[in-house]
């Protein structure tokens, strides 16, 4: 045939950051050569980049329950993803609190007064997290990644104390 195809893995290092031209030259067996080709471009993550929220759903609502679906997302693909806290607040000061540790797959609750976090336990163990506003039974708890996308799925029990609009809040930790 006529056609060449040539695979080759390349991995790039953090310092290698950024956009990159990728050029081709070929000889030929009678030495003849085309010289160098423009054929692509080509972006290198940086491992310095922070993680990003995505989205979470649903966005809004109401209710004593509610599975909350989050997407977070980091260009050097979702293993950059370290941790998230998770903070459902109103403007009473009351908050119910989570924070996931990916590599470990564990999750920890914040106690009433926002000084201790409760043991980490591990995602669908079936432990129940719990303070007087809110719980998160693990069971439902679960998170997988593909590409550059990391979701999380987490269930919510309000308690009636904590009724009243409120904000959700994401702050994320990169690898």
């Amino acid at each position: 045939g006529t056609t060449l195809t040539l695979n080759v893995p390349v991995t790039f290092q953090s310092v290698f950051a950024g956009s990159r031209t990728l050029y081709v030259q070929l000889t030929g067996a009678n030495g003849l050569y085309t010289g160098m080709q423009q054929l692509g471009v080509w972006t290198v993550p940086s491992s310095s980049v922070a993680p990003s929220a995505v989205s979470v759903s649903p966005s809004s609502g109401s209710g004593l329950s509610q599975t909350f679906t989050f997407q977070f997302a980091h260009p050097g693909g979702y293993g950059m993803i370290a941790a998230a806290a998770l903070r459902i607040t109103g403007s009473d000061g009351q908050d119910c609190t989570l924070y996931y540790v990916f590599p470990s797959s564990t999750v920890q609750m914040f106690n009433d007064s926002d000084t201790v976090w409760s043991s980490a336990v591990q995602v669908g163990s079936g432990a129940t997290l719990q303070n007087s506003r809110c719980s998160v039974n693990t069971v439902g708890t679960s998170f997988s990644g593909s590409g550059t996308t990391l979701t999380l799925n987490v269930p919510v029990t309000f308690q009636s104390v904590f009724a009243g609009a409120r904000t959700l809040y994401v702050q994320l930790t990169g690898a």
